[in-house]
């Protein structure tokens, strides 16, 4: 009984050494002011109100979509969009 015990938390240490050798990474959150993440998680981009993947947020950024739609919009607009920001002295 004492042998299956130690067994058995071998196996189980074993196991937890190889499910951490193999974890994903966490993902790098983009953090441009015209991205937002909504509740559920996904990246969208405000002025344009796509859904965008994390990993494509550069590609969104330059693309003619984004910059038509950017470029329409008035000064005043844009910073209505926009969140609050706090100045620092």
């Amino acid at each position: 009984m004492a042998d299956q015990r130690a067994e058995l938390r071998r196996l189980l240490q074993q196991h937890k050494q190889q499910s951490a050798a193999v974890a994903p990474q966490p993902q790098v959150r983009v953090t441009d002011k015209l991205a937002k993440y909504d509740v559920n998680g996904q990246l969208n981009c405000i002025i344009c109100k796509t859904a965008v993947a994390d990993n494509g947020w550069q590609q969104h950024s330059v693309s003619s979509q984004h910059t038509n739609v950017s470029s329409q919009l008035s000064p005043s607009a844009l910073l209505c969009l926009l969140p609050a920001t706090t100045a620092v002295d």
